[in-house]
């Protein structure tokens, strides 16, 4: 019986990015049920079977989105053809790039989709898929009847509890704050709950901050952040490392005791799920 032949659409495959890189082992997991072609809007790196065809827009390099936009159409109009099925990941911009083929030329289609904002594209993206997957209620806002939940599709082979016993014991109390640096991830919080702990608290500690700016504007929230440690006086317990390869996370899981979120998008956070296991 031949194998199922599923088209992909997403922003990036690399293995090492620190927040996108989670989506190699997706690709690995839908090579294992059927024939997978990628398209990509940067591709970095990767070790995927040599039977997993991917194909890169060229933003690693430069391209333009002009000129993203016509190679999109022409990687998607070769490979649309011959497909059983299209899965969108995350851009509503892609289903709406794709709408001249889902609307003549019918093949199932899913976008994936876990963010709390409710767009324009968002809503014409709906209309155009046959099914919105996501991991809860609150992380797809619009309503609809093609929605199916999933949860985070959290891998818990990768993410493995340390076999060796807690740092606890020893070296004082290793904390984590993890993820991209955001305003809406709310690191001051954790930094002003950190200046009550200096003060307060006899016992040895550390903070991990892990984790950079995915956003321009978000330079500037790291220089507040990175400026209340030092006028604090937290420099001596609290460590910036910058954005971190996904391949080295569950190491710096296992590596601190605490794991702490103050995301406020409404939703629940997928680091802390992976924290889990």
């Amino acid at each position: 019986m031949a194998s199922m032949k599923l088209l992909v659409v997403t922003q990036k495959v690399d293995i090492e990015d620190d927040v996108l890189g989670f989506f190699h082992r997706w690709l690995e997991e839908f090579a294992r049920h059927s024939s997978v072609t990628v398209i990509a809007n940067s591709v970095g790196d990767h070790n995927l079977a040599d039977g997993i065809r991917i194909n890169s827009l060229g933003k690693e390099k430069g391209a333009g989105k002009l000129v993203r936009l016509f190679r999109f159409w022409k990687f998607f109009s070769r490979y649309y053809k011959d497909t059983d099925a299209v899965f969108f990941h995350m851009i509503p911009e892609f289903v709406l790039a794709a709408s001249p083929f889902l609307i003549f030329k019918r093949r199932p289609s899913a976008l994936w989709y876990v963010h709390k904002s409710v767009t324009r594209k968002l809503k014409w993206a709906e209309k155009l898929v046959d099914y919105i997957i996501t991991a809860s209620d609150l992380s797809f806002r619009l309503p609809s009847k093609k929605v199916i939940y999933t949860g985070h599709a959290i891998d818990s082979e990768f993410f493995q509890p340390a076999v060796s016993e807690t740092n606890m014991r020893g070296g004082g109390v290793k904390m984590l704050v993890l993820g991209r640096i955001s305003p809406v991830k709310d690191v001051e919080t954790v930094l002003r709950a950190a200046v009550i702990l200096k003060e307060t608290w006899p016992r040895q500690w550390m903070l991990s901050v892990v984790g950079g700016p995915a956003m321009p504007r978000d330079q500037e929230y790291l220089g507040s952040l990175k400026k209340l440690v030092k006028e604090k006086g937290l420099e001596p317990y609290v460590f910036f490392h910058g954005a971190r390869p996904y391949t080295e996370v569950p190491s710096l899981y296992q590596e601190h005791d605490l794991f702490i979120s103050m995301s406020c998008t409404g939703s629940l956070d997928k680091s802390v799920l992976e924290d889990l296991p």
